[in-house]
């Protein structure tokens, strides 16, 4: 073995190197295989080459690859495909360049080298890939990440990411930017993934704010605002807002409500203002009736929302249909409880007092007889009280219509508990539940008061004349005289429901024209017809009450004169004088004379009055 026979020469010849035989009577040697060698003579095998390295073309010897291949197979040697390295050859394959490394040349690399900060790979990469703006990463990165929020990264092959400055924001991840603080917001510190909304009292007026100014501090003490307001757009508790300025809120609004304004004002109960554009608030003339709030329906003049129910109207003064003003408790329900049982108590009352004066209608004429004397002194001074008390409650009356305060207790409590002397019927009768589908009005008022009297006159006249017609023997009536006495005893609520069917006032309504109302009245628009129609009327009656109601008794007293104011001494002192009138009114036995004109000086209408009525007209016509 290790030979061969050549039979050109007829003898066995050795084999040489990178040959060998291993068989006897071999006609030829073999040449080593690859991944073999075979550096002697005479050999009869090959021997293996050491991993990693490939036999010699002629097989007498094992070398290496080059760097940046491998063998394969042990055969031959190949170049590192793409994304694939060999420092130094290798073994049927390259090297895997990993993720966060490259080759920098796609075949036969020979390193792998880590991606510089800013680039990544994925594996097998040839090249580093670039960070987008809003990503960065470190060296050897194989992906790149997403700036947080609060950072932001405005260029490629970025390493880090830059903080929002005071005064932006970034919300999410990967931004290329940071955006403003909005309006009405602010960030103190960098890095804010938010920005926080000013708190209340503060304001931001601009983008990109780092602070929030206090409104007390930089617009004034009455200012304030909501949270994460751009300007200072409300006002404190006890101001509202009106064109962007705080204004003090008048008496009765509700001082403890926050963010008013001029249309959203809530008022206290017991008072009423016309619009939700008006600035002026006035007290209910029926507190009961105002129940307050604010004005819900601000589309039309209909305010109703500031009144109770069965109450409407300006100062919701006036009662709807089925309702009765109430002083004290403003319009309630017209049942026989509220309206009529005070005045069904008082007709039955009446009716029994008359019943049982008739029935001793004897007794008492006896006793008047045996007392004349001093029932008509009594008499004359209850008259004078009774006309000094009308006096003070029409006084009363008007000074408080005109803003005058009321009158301070005990005395305004008397006041009140005499207030039936004025003769006011409509404050005691239910009218307005008389009326199905209208209330009852001043001008209703004014048509009783003034067309009654006249009525009754009237009816008198006619009694008499038809009296006189029919039994013209008897005694008689005299009309006139009665009609005139009885007259003054009203004659201070007649005269003062005409006079109050002039003045009218004027109302603030915001953005609309002043509302003009009746002061007595305020349901009653002194601009409507059926004001001028009660203007006209109630001219009519001054000339018929307050003006010639005195003219006629000034005529009908003229004719008397004399005997009313007859001459006496110059000389005579308070004492003599006293006397010397006694004689006078004993001498036409004229009592009530006698008491008036001395002792009646402090009666308030002593020249309108019955004394000096009856001590000269009803002697005229006796």
């Amino acid at each position: 073995m290790g030979r061969f026979w050549n039979e050109e020469s007829g003898v066995c010849e050795e084999c040489g190197r990178g040959y060998y035989s291993d068989t006897r009577l071999a006609h030829s040697c073999k040449f080593c295989p690859a991944g073999r060698y075979n550096d002697e003579w005479v050999s009869h095998n090959c021997t293996i080459c050491e991993t990693g390295k490939l036999s010699s073309s002629d097989r007498t010897s094992c070398g290496d690859c080059d760097a940046g291949t491998y063998v394969l197979n042990s055969t031959s040697c190949e170049e590192c495909p793409s994304g694939y390295y060999a420092p130094t050859a290798q073994v049927d394959a390259c090297l895997e360049c990993s993720a966060g490394d490259h080759t920098s040349v796609t075949s036969a690399a020979t390193t792998c080298s880590s991606c510089d900060g800013g680039t990544y790979s994925e594996g097998l990469a040839v090249n580093c890939s670039v960070c987008e703006a809003g990503k960065y990463s470190s060296s050897r990165a194989s992906e790149c990440m997403n700036c947080t929020h609060g950072t932001f990264t405005s260029s490629k092959r970025s390493v880090v990411c830059t903080e929002c400055s005071a005064g932006k924001y970034q919300p999410s991840y990967g931004a290329v930017g940071c955006d403003y603080c909005l309006n009405g917001t602010y960030s103190v510190q960098g890095g804010a993934t938010m920005c926080e909304p000013c708190p209340e009292g503060s304001f931001a007026r601009s983008e990109g704010s780092t602070t929030c100014a206090k409104c007390k501090v930089t617009i004034g003490i009455m200012y304030t605002s909501s949270e994460g307001s751009t300007s200072c757009n409300q006002c404190e508790r006890q101001y509202y807002m009106k064109n962007g300025n705080c204004k003090l809120k008048p008496d009765g609004v509700n001082d403890e409500v926050e963010m008013s304004t001029l249309e959203n004002l809530i008022l206290n109960e017991g008072w009423y203002r016309f619009s939700a554009t008006s600035e002026i608030v006035y007290e209910c003339l029926s507190p009961p009736n105002c129940v307050g709030g604010a004005i819900t329906n601000t589309s039309t003049l209909d305010y109703s929302s500031l009144c109770r129910k069965g109450s409407g109207g300006p100062f919701c003064w006036r009662c709807d249909p089925e309702f009765y003003l109430n002083e004290d408790l403003g319009c309630i329900n017209c049942t026989m409880t509220n309206a009529w049982l005070g005045l069904t108590i008082i007709a039955v009352l009446s009716i029994a007092i008359i019943t049982v004066a008739f029935a001793l209608k004897d007794r008492i004429i006896a006793f008047q007889k045996r007392h004349k004397k001093r029932f008509v002194e009594y008499g004359q001074r209850g008259t004078c009280m009774f006309v000094t008390m009308q006096i003070l409650l029409v006084l009363n009356t008007q000074h408080h219509q005109v803003g005058g305060a009321k009158i301070p207790n005990p005395y305004g409590g008397f006041v009140d508990l005499v207030g039936f002397i004025a003769l006011d019927v409509v404050e005691f009768v239910p009218f307005n539940c008389m009326y199905e589908n209208s209330s009852f009005d001043h001008f209703d008022a004014l048509l009783i008061f003034s067309l009654v009297p006249l009525g009754l006159f009237a009816a008198g006249c006619l009694a008499e004349f038809l009296r006189h017609r029919l039994q013209p023997s008897t005694k008689s009536f005299h009309v006139v005289p009665m009609f005139m006495t009885l007259l003054f005893y009203v004659l201070p609520i007649i005269a003062r429901k005409i006079c109050q069917s002039f003045r009218c006032t004027s109302y603030d309504m915001g953005d609309e024209d002043p509302l003009s109302l009746l002061i007595a009245d305020v349901s009653i628009d002194c601009q409507t017809d059926e004001y001028w129609a009660m203007f006209f009327f109630a001219c009519l009656m001054v000339l018929v009450y307050p003006i010639g109601t005195p003219m006629c008794l000034l005529f009908m007293l003229f004719k008397h004169r004399k005997r009313l104011n007859p001459p006496m001494p110059d000389d005579l002192n308070e004492v003599e004088l006293h006397l010397h009138m006694k004689k006078v009114a004993e001498d036409r036995r004229e009592v009530i004379f006698y008491y008036f004109l001395p002792r009646g000086l402090s009666c308030p209408k002593i020249k309108i009055k019955g004394g000096l009525w009856r001590s000269g007209v009803h002697q005229a016509h006796a």
